[in-house]
């Protein structure tokens, strides 16, 4: 059978939930002032995974993210924009106790993403009719995660 992308875990305790579109620590050890789950809405949820997605390359262009994380979707991108969604990723992953340095800007080129801490998570295709949600077919999944 085929997988199908099914989410990812940054560091040992924090889960990306595609399905449902919330991030999860899984330790049941939470530091102080820290959440146990966060939702993410569409647009954020598809910065983290073409971030998660492509980390491993190197350095991603903000015109990259600007193309597939907005224009894609029809949505209209900007670079303001971009860093404000950024700018809330960030403050999302720390509230949920990854380090701030896990998404680090790069110079005026774009960003990097610390990917020696990021294990994507499948699933056998034959679960692939399940609604992975409005945002992402399992065809845009191995788009973002192409060696589904």
């Amino acid at each position: 059978m085929n997988k199908v992308l099914f989410g990812y875990y940054i560091g040992p305790d924090i889960q990306l939930d595609i399905i449902h579109k919330h991030l999860i620590n899984t330790s049941g050890r939470l530091k102080s002032g820290k959440r146990e789950r966060i939702p993410l809405r569409d647009t954020k949820l598809r910065l983290l995974m073409y971030l998660l997605a492509h980390g491993d390359k190197g350095v991603i262009t903000t015109q990259r993210l600007m193309i597939n994380v907005w224009d894609k979707y029809g949505l209209r991108s900007s670079a303001p924009r971009l860093w404000q969604v950024m700018q809330d990723l960030k403050l999302t992953l720390s509230m949920m106790g990854i380090d701030d340095d896990f998404i680090s800007r790069v110079d005026n080129k774009g960003y990097q993403v610390n990917s020696a801490i990021v294990t994507a998570l499948y699933c056998e295709s034959r679960l692939q009719n399940l609604p992975i949600n409005d945002t992402f077919s399992v065809d845009e999944s191995r788009e973002l995660h192409p060696s589904l």
